[in-house]
């Protein structure tokens, strides 16, 4: 499922659920449409799947962005999204700013828990 808001210059593309075949299609056409924005954020903390296919929208995202001269962030993605992008060697390719696990519990930045304990220890 996914929800894409554009507001002036600046436009966000939050993911939740699965981002599969079966939402990729529609969702490719919504990115390769959009124009006139100067960034684009993807908040994606709450997926719990993505396939090929979903890589592949997020990889023709930023080539769509670089063509454009939009500023692409991905401000948010769930652990499941980084560790397939991970296998992929493409979090480094990627703009992403902070890993939550896909519940919305505690902070993992690039797979290194920055949550504090209850104790603040």
């Amino acid at each position: 499922m996914y929800n894409i808001q554009v507001n002036n210059e600046d436009a966000v593309l939050v993911l939740s659920g699965d981002v599969d075949l079966q939402t990729t299609a529609d969702l490719k056409n919504e990115i390769s449409e959009l124009q006139g924005v100067k960034t684009l954020d993807i908040k994606a903390s709450g997926v719990n799947y993505i396939d090929s296919s979903g890589v592949a929208v997020l990889l023709m995202t930023r080539q769509h962005c670089m063509t454009n001269g939009i500023e692409l962030t991905l401000s948010v993605i769930s652990t499941p999204v980084f560790r397939v992008l991970q296998i992929a060697k493409l979090d480094k390719l990627l703009p992403i700013d902070q890993v939550v696990d896909s519940e919305g519990g505690g902070l993992d930045n690039f797979g290194i828990d920055a949550a504090k304990d209850q104790s603040g220890e």
